[in-house]
């Protein structure tokens, strides 16, 4: 089974498929000066419109702790302190729990980017989960060390509300199964390989094998061709996964799928395309 990621949420614009990676406005001080006198004093708000629920092991109205998670992309300020905002549209993956009880919202943000690699927690007190209910009041917000942590609003946490639905979350929990115990496990791709001939125009398949975890693999297929995809792809067992995509040039194409943050690996193989 697989979905694209476009196809699970009502957000017009969630994925750039060609990998758009960076929003630079990267206007640093001249001379000896440590600081710009255009530096913003507040750091500037971190924008995740483009998160959403691909895994869930969640029952509503129960006491026991809910866990989502998320993956996408956020725009952060990793400008230095002093400096003028430099932005970064980054892949993530927030991992997210809501405990009703202690009315706490908890999440493990995990930034995957060449030049910013990352990972933070931050924490709320909230009236209710606030990943899936809208205008939900959040107070005692803080923010873990990272080497960002004075660029980041820690007022932006938690950075996944109010990005899924109670339907989403049914689905999310239906295609974990039976593997919910192994949520917070990470697959890997460790196999690539085309099904059957591949001709210009005609749709053709691309198996991909993911092992380990509930088998939940975010992924960026290259198809060689200019054609990029983000997917999410799953099965409960065996874990083989199978996108489909026209080819719309012949010769030796290098396929490549690529782990986003909650998968591992990568696995490229040629595909002759007549």
């Amino acid at each position: 089974m697989l979905r694209k990621l476009a196809a699970l949420l009502p957000f017009a614009s969630l994925f750039v498929a060609g990998g758009a990676r960076a929003i630079p406005i990267d206007h640093y001080g001249l001379g000896e000066s440590t600081e710009d006198r255009d530096a913003p004093k507040v750091a500037p708000s971190t924008a995740c419109s483009t998160l959403m629920l691909y895994a869930a092991a969640a029952t509503s109205g129960d006491t026991t702790a809910d866990k989502y998670r998320f993956t996408g992309q956020c725009t952060f300020n990793v400008a230095p302190k002093g400096k003028r905002a430099v932005m970064k549209t980054v892949d993530v993956l927030v991992d997210a729990e809501w405990h009703p009880k202690l009315k706490r919202a908890s999440e493990r943000v995990v930034v995957k980017h060449p030049d910013l690699g990352v990972e933070f927690s931050t924490w709320a007190t909230c009236a209710s989960d606030p990943f899936i209910a809208p205008n939900v009041a959040c107070t005692d917000k803080g923010m873990g060390a990272n080497k960002f942590e004075m660029y980041i609003s820690r007022e932006d946490a938690p950075f996944a509300k109010n990005r899924a639905t109670a339907s989403q979350v049914d689905a999310a929990n239906a295609a974990v199964g039976a593997n919910a115990a192994k949520i917070w496990e990470n697959p890997t791709i460790t196999r690539v390989r085309p099904v059957g001939a591949q001709v210009v125009g005609a749709k053709t398949a691309i198996s991909i094998d993911v092992a380990g975890g509930a088998g939940m693999c975010p992924m960026e297929i290259d198809f060689g061709d200019g054609t990029k995809e983000k997917l999410i792809v799953w099965a409960q067992k065996p874990f083989t996964h199978v996108a489909s995509h026209a080819f719309t040039k012949p010769g030796a194409l290098w396929v490549k799928a690529r782990a986003l943050p909650g998968c591992n690996g990568e696995g490229t193989v040629v595909a002759i395309v007549k």
